[in-house]
């Protein structure tokens, strides 16, 4: 994905001299939860409308600058930088920069969104495993070998989870054989923390599972 495919040139803005009915107004219209803000034509950021909330309808937003925070993305930001600064802001539209930081359009989250789950990562066909291992003994390069070597294809990778002592991944591959490739990642001490129905080594868990506990009612 990237951003010139979902940004919209043609968007609304509001300037500090707008009084504050006239963001409610919009806001109610288009279902927009936090809204542009320019000083002529410079950008200051985005207001939220929850912010606005109890103020009075016939005040000037310049009385209420205060509220504005700034946070917008560049042209060129991949989607993962969107991802991250949607839900760092907490909001639903996203300014655009260009170089000379002036706003050349907006990302609605919906739009987004939309995209988003066309990714190769989340479109292609294959199945997941979730990982586990000490972060000290962990590479991306010892894993795409690991699974590489039992003839499957990783199609993408995700960091769910890292701390001082664990990190956590989402592995989406192509494979012809998945109790290879997990025999092969256990070899390597990866933790499969995944369910999988052609896991020999949890099969073989729940059967001496099954007979010790047979073993302890005799």
């Amino acid at each position: 994905m990237r951003v010139n495919d979902i940004v919209e040139t043609k968007f609304s803005y509001f300037q500090l001299a707008d009084e504050v009915a006239k963001l409610h107004g919009f806001a109610i219209d288009y279902f927009q939860k936090n809204l542009p803000v320019l000083d002529g034509e410079k950008f200051l950021g985005c207001i939220s409308m929850e912010d606005l909330e109890g103020i009075s309808l016939n005040d000037k937003l310049s009385d209420h600058a205060y509220l504005i925070r700034k946070f917008a993305v560049p042209a060129e930001a991949s989607d993962l930088h969107l991802l991250a600064a949607f839900a760092t802001n907490e909001t639903d539209l996203l300014p655009i920069l260009n170089d000379e930081e002036n706003i050349v359009g907006v990302v609605h989250l919906c739009d987004f969104l939309s995209n988003f789950g066309d990714l190769p990562f989340l479109n292609f066909r294959g199945e997941e495993i979730r990982l586990r291992k000490k972060r000290v003994d962990f590479t991306y390069s010892e894993i795409a070998q690991v699974v590489e070597s039992q003839n499957a294809k990783i199609l993408g990778i995700y960091t769910s989870h890292v701390d001082d002592e664990m990190i956590e991944l989402v592995l989406r591959i192509d494979h012809n054989g998945m109790n290879e490739v997990l025999q092969a990642l256990r070899r390597y001490d990866y933790e499969i923390l995944s369910a999988h129905e052609n896991d020999l080594h949890s099969e073989n868990l729940k059967d001496n599972s099954a007979y010790f506990d047979k073993y302890l009612n005799i």
